[in-house]
């Protein structure tokens, strides 16, 4: 049996390993000043580390806020710009905070959805409001906008629902600068990704 370790240590070994310690995807020589352009496909390959670390234990996350503390210290270890509850000024003037901002030469933006064995909304109908809030993070504080949605439940939802429902929803008719999102799906077994368009199809 996998002895249980305090959330410290997890949170620290996680670090170590997203700077570049010895069981980490980059070497120590490319942290620094390197990791400064957060990308989305190196979004995507952090929620797919983090997943699988979470695996070598014997009980998963089972509320958002105990992702949150994991998720930040990847990201902390890699990018020593990122930041979490990040004050931003809005499209059209409004202010408000994102779960996560990777600074540096590409900033992303990121907003998190768990669901895990206890329950958690991470279809459209419960993630309305961080569409919104990501669709109007204005280009000068981010170019990379990422709905991350995580599902740990043991019995995972459909993908192709999931982004069916994502796919049917839009902001409506408004004179605010909207941006496109892409929304990232990362159950225990596999990670997805796919644009939403804050516009309406035809």
């Amino acid at each position: 049996m996998i002895p249980r370790r305090p959330l410290g240590v997890v949170l620290g070994g996680l670090f170590f390993w997203a700077a570049g310690g010895s069981r980490g995807i980059v070497s120590a020589g490319d942290c620094g000043a390197k990791m400064t352009k957060p990308t989305l496909g190196e979004i995507k390959q952090a929620i797919s580390v983090v997943v699988k670390l979470l695996k070598e234990y014997p009980s998963l996350p089972r509320e958002e806020r105990e992702l949150d503390r994991i998720l930040y210290a990847y990201f902390k270890g890699r990018y020593p710009n990122a930041s979490r509850q990040k004050g931003v000024v809005f499209s059209g003037g409004t202010r408000g905070r994102i779960d996560f901002r990777l600074g540096g030469t590409n900033p992303a933006v990121i907003e998190l959805a768990v669901r895990s064995q206890d329950g958690g909304n991470i279809g459209v109908g419960g993630n309305k409001p961080e569409l919104g809030k990501l669709s109007r993070v204005p280009q000068a504080q981010a170019k990379v906008r990422v709905l991350l949605l995580v599902d740990l439940n043991s019995r995972p939802v459909s993908f192709q629902s999931l982004k069916n429902g994502y796919d049917a929803y839009h902001l409506g008719r408004g004179k605010f600068e909207r941006q496109p999102v892409s929304v990232v799906y990362a159950s225990l077994e596999e990670v997805h990704r796919f644009p939403w368009s804050p516009y309406r199809q035809r």
